[in-house]
């Protein structure tokens, strides 16, 4: 929009400035009036124009003053010659006491002429504001051809400041990262639940914006803008631009990701089928003849994803958010449980893959990493879970352990067992005779209904002992 300087600079008008305290303001129109108070048909913004037909004192110029600028106007032009032959000097007073900008129309200028004088300058300038809001639209698009990255360089370098587009987590995806700190009080706000669609503040730096970039109606990320001075409409028109090519950039690229994942999935799949030949006409030659799998779960699944896909690992998550790595390095996969399987040759990784679940299944918070080696290494019983070896203890046990002498009973057998069938250190270790651990083990073997000779008895008995809370 035009400003009052440059109307009154307008050599065909002729017009006199007499005071000029703000000759920057804009100039949203011209207003033509003779009411002793004008200021309930004035919106804000207008030139105003007037002949001074009512007769005031120094005090009534004054009160005008007042009155017109409290309507929000930018500018009073007193046309002289028709009422008054020169302009009024309590007028002119009033004015440079109270900060209005004031000039004198000549009596050869007609107002219509400096009414349309400011309508061909709003015209003119908003010509320019649509081939500044084209060139920035151009600009922008051949950025977005580029990618996210550019397109966010674009825009800060024409809101004349800096843009970034920030995750969720405050982490900078594209643009200036140091917007991240100084945006992250207003997008807190919004994720607490503030349901504006944008905030703008005023700091040390400029003028910031933030606006969420929106993906099927829910919030994917933001844009942040900072900017020196106020956007002009060509710029907040570049904002809203950019904003579009965002969510269209970001869209694309989330049906590309979903699109690259069910392929990688198909070929997780294939391999731990063994079908290493098939899974590398997907993903290509793999580096490695052999590798492990881990398993994971947790609330982070989807993140850690993210970021191993960036690494260019082959990972995927199974539709029960579980995790899958194949690799022949441990990766690092912080705030999940982990279950880690052997390394074994590709044809052979539906082993390494058995051997991940059990470890994962044994995973708890308190041993959040689990290993497959050091699972088998404390023993066979290690890799049932709690609930199985329960079940299994009482059934193998329950006929001795339901006895009134149960605890006798089954020390008799635990040591018998530890010193390899051997009566005699057994009977050492409980302080009785050897005849009383034989008639113990008699007893029992009736019970269970299974000879203590077979190995395969002694085997199961030995598993569930370690398990059992009597004796």
């Amino acid at each position: 929009m035009p400003t009052v300087s440059e109307i009154v600079a307008l050599r065909a008008l002729a017009l006199s400035a007499v005071t000029l305290p703000h000759p920057d303001a804009a100039v949203r129109w011209v207003a033509t009036s003779e009411l002793p108070d004008p200021s309930p048909y004035l919106e804000g913004g207008e030139l105003l124009l007037t002949t001074g037909l009512v007769d005031r004192d120094a005090a009534g110029w004054g009160e005008f003053v007042r009155v017109v600028l409290e309507a929000g106007v930018v500018a009073v032009g007193f046309g002289v010659g028709v009422r008054h032959p020169e302009l009024p000097v309590a007028l002119a007073a009033a004015a440079a006491r109270d900060g209005l900008n004031l000039f004198v129309v000549p009596q050869p200028t007609p107002f219509i002429a400096v009414s349309k004088a400011v309508a061909d300058s709003l015209a003119d300038a908003e010509r320019d504001e649509d081939r500044r809001s084209l060139a920035h639209q151009q600009e922008l698009t051949r950025a977005a051809v580029v990618g996210s990255a550019e397109l966010v360089d674009a825009l800060g370098r024409i809101v004349g400041g800096s843009a970034a587009v920030i995750g969720q987590e405050g982490d900078a995806l594209f643009g200036f990262a140091g917007l991240g700190d100084r945006a992250r009080p207003l997008i807190e706000r919004m994720q607490r639940g503030d349901r504006r669609s944008a905030f703008a503040e005023i700091g040390a730096a400029g003028r910031m914006l933030v606006q969420p970039v929106e993906l099927h109606g829910r919030t994917d990320a933001y844009l942040v803008i900072e900017s020196p001075d106020a956007l002009n409409p060509a710029q907040r028109t570049a904002v809203s631009t950019a904003l579009a090519l965002l969510t269209l950039e970001r869209d694309r690229a989330r049906v590309e990701r979903d699109a690259e994942r069910r392929i990688r999935a198909g070929a997780v799949s294939l391999l731990l089928q063994g079908d290493a030949v098939a899974a590398e006409a997907v993903l290509g030659a793999l580096p490695w003849a052999s590798a492990r799998v881990v398993r994971a779960r947790g609330a982070a699944v989807g993140e850690i994803l993210a970021t191993l896909e960036h690494l260019g690992a082959i990972a995927t998550v199974t539709p029960d958010d579980e995790l899958i790595v194949i690799s022949p390095d441990e990766p690092e996969l912080p705030g999940l449980l982990v279950g880690v399987g052997p390394v074994q040759p590709l044809a052979a990784l539906g082993v390494s893959d058995s051997a991940a679940r059990d470890a994962l299944a044994a995973a708890s918070p308190g041993r959040p990493v689990v290993r497959w080696e050091e699972l088998a290494g404390e023993g066979v019983d290690a890799l049932l879970s709690s609930e199985s070896l329960t079940s299994y203890t009482a059934m193998l046990l329950g006929p001795v352990l339901a006895r009134p002498d149960a605890g006798e009973l089954v020390a008799a057998l635990r040591s018998f067992l530890k010193h390899n069938g051997q009566v005699g250190p057994a009977a050492a270790e409980l302080g009785v005779h050897r005849n009383t651990v034989r008639n113990r083990l008699a007893l029992a073997e009736d019970l269970l209904g299974r000879s203590l000779q077979d190995p395969q008895a002694r085997a199961d008995l030995w598993i569930a002992l370690k398990h059992v809370t009597a004796g």
